[in-house]
C-alpha cells in the first residue's frame, strides 16, 4: 500500500475529530464526560461482576439516553436552538432520572411487583415515551413505528378479528409490565447490551487504535494481492478480519474501503464492481467469529447458552460466506482478466507478522477464553487489557491517554444505537409476553407453510429481508426471534439453527435494495449511485442467500455431530458454493453454456442435502457440467474461425 496513506489509526482519530467539530465546547465536554464515565462503569462491572439486571441494565439504558438526546438534537437549525436547550435539556435529565430511579430502588420495587405505586407509572410512561423518540431520532421512524404499533395491539385487542383477539390491556397495566419488569424495554435484549456488546465495541476500538487494523490489512494485501484478481481478494479477506474485530457492516465498510476501493479501481475493476465487493464482505463480519454482530450476543440470551456456543456455531457458515465471496470474485476477475501484483512488489507475511504478530494474540486469548466458557464481559476485559499492554512493546503503537479518551468517546457515541435500538425491540418483546402474540404469529406460519417446512423457511427469510431493511440487524433479529423462530423450531428445525438462520437473513438485508445500508456505505466511498451499487451487490451475491438452507438442512454445519462428519459436510458444502457460484457468474476458465450452467444448479442444490448420496450425485453433476462445458467450448473455437 502507498506510504501516502493514512494509517486505520489515524482515520480513527480523523473520524473522531469530525464527530464533533460542529457542537460547542461545553457540549464536547459534556458527551466526553458521559463517555468516559459510562465505559469505566462497564469495564469496573465486567472486572468486578455484573450488578443486578434491575441495575446494570436501567443504568446502561441512562446514560445512553442521555449521550443520545445531546448528540441526536432536536433540531440542528438555528432558530430552534433555544427550544432544543430546553427539550434536549430535558430529555437528559428525565431520561438520567428514570433509570436510577430504578436502578436505587430496585429492592423496594421487586418487593411490591405487581403494585406499583404513582411514581412507578408515571416514571414508566415517561421511558416509554423517551424510548420511542430516542429510536425515532437515531435508529429511523421504521422501528418506532413498529414499536407503536405493538403498543396499540395491547390496547385494542378486544377489537380484533379472530386469532389476533385479546382482552386488551390499560396505559398503566403496559407501562409498568415495560418498566418495572425485565419482560419489557430492559429485557434480554439489553441485558445483552449492557452486558456484553458495548464492551466487544470497545475491544474493536482499541485494537484498531493500537494498530491492530493497519495489520490485519497488511497481512490480507500480502496474502492476496499477488493473486488473479488479487484486489477483490483483499478487499474480502481485509473485511473479514475487520469484522471479526469490529461486528459492523458500515463501520467496516467506511474503515476498510478507504483502502480496498483505490486498490480495486487501480487493478482494473469497475467503480460499482468494487464497491459492490467492498459491502458484500463488509456484512459477512456479522457472522464472522469472535467478535460478531450485536445480534449474536442476544442470541446467546435468547437461547440461554454460552457466547462460544454461539461463536462455534457460526465458525463454518462465515467460512463458506467467504469463501463464497473469494470465489465470485476469483471468477469475475477471470471473465475480465483481471491480474494481480507482482510479488517482488509485496511486503511478504513473515516481515509484517515480525511487525505485528502481538496483535493475534488478544483475539487468540478471548476465543481461549470463551472455550473455558468464561463470562463474555470477562474475556473481553481481559483480552483488552494484553492489547494495551502489547502496545507497549512499540513505540508506534503506543496509546496515550488522550488516545484511550477519543476510544472511550468512540465507544460511547457507537454503541448509541445498537442499545436504543434493543430497548425499542424490548417494547415489542414486552406486548408479545403480555399478550401471547408470539403463539398466535406462530400458529398463522404454521397455517401459511400447510407444515412445509421449505414454505415456512422462504416466508421466514423475505420476512427478515423486509424487516431488515428498516431495522438494524439486531433489532430484526429480535423480532423475529420472538415473532418466527418459535414457528420454525415446532417444525422441527432445531433452537440454534432456527436462530441462526434469522440471524443470517438480517444480516444479508444488508446488502438486499431498496434499503441497503451497507451498500449505501460503500457507495459513499466510491462516489456511486447507491441503487446500483445495491443492485449490484445483490446480484452478486445471491449465492449468499443460499447459504442459509445448507446448515437448516445439516446441523453438521453448525458443528453438530461427530469430527469426521463436521468435515465432509463442510468440503461438500464448499464445493456446493462453488458450484452455485459458477451458475451465477457463467464463468469456469471459458464462458459456461446455458447446459452447463443449469447442471451446475442442479449439483449444488443436492450438495446443499448432508446425506452421502447426493453429495456423491452433486459432485457428479460438477464434474460432468464442466467436461460438457469444455467440449461445447471446443466445438464453438472452430466456427467463430
Amino acid at each position: 500500500m502507498n506510504k501516502d496513506e493514512s494509517s486505520l489509526k489515524d482515520l480513527t482519530k480523523q473520524e473522531s475529530k469530525s464527530d464533533i467539530a460542529n457542537e460547542s465546547s461545553i457540549v464536547k465536554w459534556i458527551i466526553l464526560f458521559i463517555s468516559v464515565v459510562a465505559c469505566i462503569f462497564h469495564l469496573y462491572t465486567a472486572a468486578v461482576g455484573l450488578l443486578p439486571a434491575y441495575q446494570q441494565r436501567p443504568i446502561h439504558l441512562a446514560w445512553i439516553m442521555a449521550l443520545l438526546f445531546i448528540v441526536f438534537p432536536l433540531s440542528k437549525k438555528p432558530e430552534y436552538k433555544t427550544l432544543r436547550w430546553v427539550i434536549d435539556g430535558l430529555c437528559v435529565i428525565m431520561s438520567v432520572a428514570v433509570g436510577m430511579y430504578l436502578a436505587f430502588n430496585y429492592s423496594a420495587i421487586v418487593s411490591r411487583m405487581g403494585t406499583p405505586s404513582q411514581v412507578d407509572i408515571i416514571l414508566g410512561i415517561i421511558c416509554l415515551f423517551l424510548v420511542l423518540e430516542g429510536t425515532r431520532r437515531s435508529v429511523g421512524n421504521a422501528m418506532t413505528i413498529l414499536a407503536l404499533i405493538m403498543i396499540g395491539y395491547a390496547f385494542l385487542g378486544p377489537y380484533l378479528p379472530g386469532i389476533l383477539k385479546h382482552r386488551g390491556y390499560s396505559l398503566i397495566r403496559i407501562a409498568s409490565h415495560q418498566y418495572l419488569t425485565t419482560e419489557g424495554i430492559f429485557s434480554t435484549p439489553m441485558g445483552a447490551a449492557a452486558n456484553f456488546i458495548i464492551l466487544f465495541v470497545l475491544f474493536g476500538n482499541i485494537l484498531v487504535m493500537t494498530g491492530g487494523g493497519d495489520f490485519f490489512l497488511k497481512i490480507s494485501y500480502s496474502l492476496t494481492a499477488w493473486a488473479k484478481g488479487g484486489a477483490g481478494k483483499t478487499a474480502v479477506l481485509a473485511s473479514g478480519f475487520f469484522g471479526m474485530i469490529s461486528g459492523s457492516a458500515v463501520a467496516n465498510v467506511v474503515t476498510t474501503g478507504n483502502f480496498t476501493v483505490p486498490l480495486m479501481k487501480k487493478s482494473g475493476y469497475e467503480s460499482v464492481t468494487a464497491s459492490s465487493i467492498l459491502a458484500l464482505a463488509s456484512t459477512g463480519g456479522q457472522l464472522a467469529p469472535p467478535v460478531m454482530g450485536a445480534a449474536a450476543f442476544v442470541m446467546a440470551e435468547f437461547l440461554g447458552v454460552p457466547y462460544f456456543d454461539i461463536v462455534k456455531a457460526a465458525a463454518i457458515p462465515a467460512v463458506l460466506y467467504y469463501l463464497a465471496l473469494i470465489f465470485m470474485v476469483h471468477l469475475e476477475a477471470d471473465k475480465n482478466s483481471i491480474k494481480g501484483i507482482p510479488r517482488s512488489e509485496l511486503q511478504s507475511v513473515s516481515s509484517i507478522l515480525k511487525g505485528g504478530f502481538e496483535f493475534i494474540i488478544p483475539i487468540v486469548v478471548l476465543i481461549f477464553l470463551l472455550v473455558l466458557q468464561w463470562s463474555p464481559g470477562r474475556s473481553v476485559f481481559v483480552s483488552m487489557a494484553i492489547i494495551y499492554l502489547v502496545s507497549f512493546l512499540r513505540k508506534q503503537n503506543r496509546i496515550s491517554m488522550k488516545d484511550i479518551l477519543v476510544v472511550f468517546e468512540r465507544t460511547a457515541r457507537g454503541s448509541i444505537t445498537v442499545s436504543i435500538a434493543c430497548a425499542c425491540a424490548g417494547i415489542v418483546v414486552g406486548v408479545v409476553s403480555l399478550t401471547g402474540l408470539g403463539l398466535r404469529l406462530s400458529g398463522i406460519i404454521l397455517s401459511m407453510a400447510n407444515g412445509n417446512l421449505i414454505i415456512a423457511l422462504v416466508l421466514t427469510m423475505i420476512a427478515s429481508l423486509i424487516l431488515g431493511m428498516g431495522l438494524p440487524t439486531t433489532a430484526c433479529y429480535i423480532v423475529l426471534a420472538v415473532l418466527v423462530g418459535p414457528a420454525i423450531i415446532e417444525m422441527g428445525v432445531t433452537p440454534m439453527a432456527a436462530h441462526m438462520f434469522i440471524f443470517y437473513f438480517g444480516i444479508i438485508s444488508n446488502i438486499t435494495p431498496p434499503v441497503a445500508l451497507a451498500s449505501y456505505a460503500a457507495a459513499g466511498v466510491s462516489k456511486d449511485p447507491p441503487m446500483k451499487v445495491g443492485y449490484t451487490a445483490f446480484r452478486m451475491g445471491v449465492i449468499l442467500f443460499i447459504i442459509p438452507f445448507f446448515f437448516i438442512y445439516s446441523n453438521l454445519l453448525l458443528m453438530e455431530g461427530s469430527a469426521i462428519r463436521i468435515i465432509i459436510a463442510t468440503i461438500t458444502a464448499s464445493i456446493g458454493v462453488y458450484a452455485f457460484s459458477a451458475f451465477s457468474v457463467g464463468w469456469i476458465r471459458n464462458k459456461i453454456y446455458i447446459i452447463s450452467r443449469l447442471i451446475f444448479l442442479a449439483a449444488s442444490i443436492c450438495l446443499i442435502d448432508p446425506s452421502l448420496m447426493t453429495d456423491f450425485i452433486g459432485i457428479g453433476l460438477l464434474a460432468a457440467g464442466y467436461l460438457i462445458n469444455m467440449v461445447l467450448t471446443k466445438k464453438k473455437i472452430p466456427e467463430a474461425q
